[in-house]
């Protein structure tokens, strides 16, 4: 590990060291299968634990990657009470 920092200081001085990317969150495994950048547009109703209902369980997931929602957010299936 030492050496990579003392390697990307050096390569800094000549402008040539990538940025490194911060890990994005933890997401809970039912978005396992929603890893695309851009959901369809697939109306399925989810009822989010925030009591907010999405288009689809891809939105929520999407929402979370972006850290819009918490990732300890649950969901069932279908539009919320509340709407």
């Amino acid at each position: 590990m030492r050496h990579s920092s003392l390697i990307c200081i050096a390569v800094l001085l000549y402008g040539v060291c990538e940025a490194v990317s911060q890990p994005g969150p933890v997401l809970p495994t039912f978005c396992e299968g929603y890893l695309a950048l851009v959901c369809p547009p697939v109306l399925m109703p989810v009822c989010a634990s925030t009591g907010t209902t999405y288009p689809n369980l891809c939105v929520v997931c999407s929402a979370m990657r972006n850290e819009e929602l918490p990732t300890t957010l649950t969901y069932t299936k279908g539009r919320c009470a509340t709407d």
